[in-house]
C-alpha cells in the first residue's frame, strides 16, 4: 500500500539521498560527531518517505537482521516503560531509552535501503568502497594530528578514547575486507595492507586494551574461515607485519598496559575487590552484576540495581570497587543487559548476536562479520548499545556492508 505516491525517479532520488546521508554519518563520526548524528536522523526521514511510498522487499537474511536489530532496540524501550513510567526516577533522556530508539531508527533505515532491491545498482559497490576509504583517511589524519600535538590518548575528537578506538577498529576491518574482495588487483591488496598497518599503529595510541586484541583477532579469525582473502603469501606478510608492529611498540605501549593488567588482577584477589582500579572495578562489577541477575531475573531499574549493589557490598564486605561505576554501566554488554533488563533483555541481545553472525556467515560477508566481531569482543569489557554514537555507528556500518555485498553480487551476476 502506498501512502506517499512517488514515481520511480523520485523514489530513486529518495533512496540515493538516504544512502548518501548514511555514508556521511559513518564518515563524520571521526571528525564531527554532531554532524554525524544529524546526517543519521535526516536519513531516517528520507527512509520514512521511502517506506511509505511502497515497494520495499528485503531478502530473508536482511529481514532476520533487521528484526533482530529492531527487537534489540524495542527491548530497551519496553524495559524503560516498565521500570520508569509513573516512577519518580522517570527521565526522558535516559541513555537506555535513547539507545533503544536509535537502534529502531537504524532498523528502519536498513529496511528501506536493503529492501529497495530494484534501485540498488552496481555503482553502489564503488561508492561504498570509496566512501569507506575516505572515512578511514579522515579518521587516520585526525588521529595522526592528535599524536603530533601529544594528546594523552587518541580519541578522534570524540572525548572518549575507548569508544573511538572501537569504532575506528570496526571501520578499518570493514574496509580491509571490502578491499580484499578484489585482492587479485595489487592496488587493493596493498591498500588493505596499508589500512591494517596504520590502523593498528593508531589503535595502540588510543591506549585501549580491548582493541589491542580485538582488531588483529577479528581480521585473523575471519581470514582463517571460509573467506580465503589473504592466501598463504598475503597472510604471512600480514602476520609478520603484526609481529613487527607489536615488537616495536612493546616496551613503550604494550608492556606497561600488560603489567598494569597483571598488577590490578593481583590487587583484586588480595583486596577481595575493595581496592579501586580499572580492571578491579570491572571484575567486581561483573561478579556483583551476576549475583544481581540471579536475585532479580526479570530485571531492575538503574536506581534499584545500584541500591542492590550497595546492599550486597555492605552485607559481604567485599567488591566495594563495583560501586564506582555501577550507576553508569557494568562494562560488559551481557552482564549489564542481564542485570537491568533481565531474561527478556538478555534474550534479545543474544538473539541479535546469533542472527548477525549467521547472516554474515551465510552471505559470506567478511566485512560485516569482522564488524560484528569487534562489537562482540568490545562487549566483553564495555557496553556498546548505550553509547550515543556507537548505537548509530555500528548498525549503520553493518547496513552499509550489507548494501556493498548486494551491489557486488549484482555486478557478479551480470558477468
Amino acid at each position: 500500500m502506498k501512502l506517499i505516491p512517488l514515481n520511480e525517479n523520485n523514489r530513486k532520488w529518495i533512496f540515493n539521498l538516504c544512502f548518501l546521508l548514511t555514508i556521511v554519518s559513518v564518515a563524520f563520526t571521526f571528525f564531527n560527531t554532531k554532524d554525524s548524528r544529524v546526517s543519521f536522523f535526516i536519513a531516517s526521514y528520507a527512509a520514512a518517505i521511502g517506506i511509505f511510498s511502497g515497494r520495499i522487499k528485503p531478502g530473508k537474511d536482511e529481514w532476520l537482521f533487521l528484526i533482530a536489530l529492531l527487537t534489540l532496540g524495542f527491548s530497551k524501550v519496553i524495559w524503560f516503560a516498565i521500570q520508569y513510567i509513573g516512577s519518580p526516577d522517570f527521565d526522558i533522556y535516559n541513555s537506555y531509552l535513547a539507545s533503544g530508539k536509535r537502534l529502531m531508527i537504524a532498523a528502519a533505515i536498513g529496511y528501506f535501503l536493503l529492501g529497495s532491491q530494484h534501485i540498488i545498482s552496481v555503482n553502489h559497490e564503488k561508492i561504498i568502497r570509496y566512501s569507506l576509504s575516505v572515512a578511514f583517511i579522515i579518521a587516520t589524519c585526525v588521529g595522526m594530528y592528535q599524536i603530533m600535538i601529544h594528546v594523552d590518548r587518541v580519541d578522534f575528537f570524540q572525548g572518549r578514547a575507548t569508544d573511538a578506538s572501537y569504532m575506528y577498529a570496526a571501520l578499518a576491518t570493514a574496509l580491509i575486507f571490502v578491499l580484499l574482495r578484489d585482492a587479485s588487483s595489487p592496488r587493493y591488496l596493498i591498500g588493505a595492507f596499508m589500512v591494517f598497518v596504520f590502523a593498528l599503529a593508531l589503535i595502540l595510541f588510543t591506549g585501549t586494551r580491548n582493541t589491542f586484541a580485538s582488531f588483529p583477532l577479528a581480521i585473523i579469525f575471519v581470514a582463517l574461515l571460509k573467506f580465503r582473502h589473504f592466501g598463504i603469501k598475503g597472510f604471512s606478510i600480514g602476520l609478520v607485519t603484526l609481529l613487527i608492529i607489536i615488537a616495536s611498540s612493546y616496551h613503550a605501549v604494550i608492556k606497561p598496559r600488560v603489567d598494569a593488567t597483571v598488577q590490578e588482577y593481583e590487587l583484586f584477589e588480595k583486596s577481595q575487590g575493595n581496592d579501586m582500579g580499572s580492571l578491579t572495578t570491572r571484575l567486581a562489577m561483573w561478579k556483583v552484576g551476576m549475583q544481581s541477575f540471579i536475585a532479580h531475573p526479570l530485571g531492575l531499574s538503574q536506581e534499584h540495581r545500584l541500591a542492590w549493589f550497595h546492599q550486597y557490598v555492605d552485607t559481604n564486605n567485599r567488591d566495594k570497587s563495583a560501586l564506582i561505576y555501577a550507576n553508569v554501566h557494568l562494562h560488559d554488554e551481557v552482564m549489564d543487559t542481564a542485570s537491568l533488563q533481565g531474561i527478556f533483555g538478555l534474550a534479545a541481545l543474544l538473539f541479535y548476536y546469533v542472527v548477525t553472525a549467521s547472516v554474515a556467515w551465510t552471505q559470506r560477508n567478511a566485512a560485516m562479520l569482522s564488524v560484528f566481531l569487534i562489537v562482540l569482543i568490545t562487549g566483553l569489557t564495555d557496553v556498546v548499545f548505550i553509547s550515543r554514537d556507537q548505537t548509530i555507528f555500528f548498525p549503520v556500518l553493518m547496513i552499509v556492508t550489507m548494501l556493498w555485498q548486494k551491489s557486488r553480487n549484482l555486478r557478479l551476476s551480470m558477468k
